[in-house]
Order: C-alpha cells, then structure tokens, then sequence
C-alpha cells in the first residue's frame, strides 16, 4: 500500500512538471495533441519504471519506523534449519 502512495505522488508530480514544461515551452502554439500523447506515455511508463524504487523506498521507511528487534529476527543455521525457540 505504501509503495503506492510513493509511486502514485512520483506520478502526480512528473505530470505536472512535463505539462507546465510542454506548455511554457511551446507558448503560445501548444500542440495539445503532441502534448496529450506524451502525457499518456508518461503516465504508463513511470509508474512501472518506478515501482520498484517506491516498493524499496518504502521498505527503507518501514524499517525506520518499526526496525526488526531481537524477538523478531529468527536465526537459521547453515543448513537452513531454524535454530531455537
């Protein structure tokens, strides 16, 4: 869910930028078709381009918020088997 959230914002802030940047850029003749057709193609290559920065970016912040503790790690010995508990 969280990952989501970052991708989704990244999404939200790389349209803005490339619309303002396509207006601003080919004032006053906007080529509104031309400008829509990079809109779409932005809007479905980054967030799959992005989703795995976002899922780790994510993880980072989870893992700042809530670390793992001692009673949570599990260790396994080297074949692989739990050890303890």
């Amino acid at each position: 869910m969280g990952a989501t959230i970052i991708n989704t914002t990244v999404i939200f802030a790389t349209f803005l930028l490339v619309f303002l940047f396509g207006i601003l850029a080919t004032w006053p003749e906007v080529p509104w078709v031309s400008l829509l057709i990079a809109l779409a193609v932005v809007n479905v290559v980054i967030p799959i381009a992005f989703y795995p920065v976002s899922k780790t970016f994510w993880l980072a912040l989870e893992m700042g918020w809530h670390p793992v503790g001692r009673d949570d790690a599990e260790t396994v010995d080297d074949r692989g088997r739990l050890q303890g508990r």
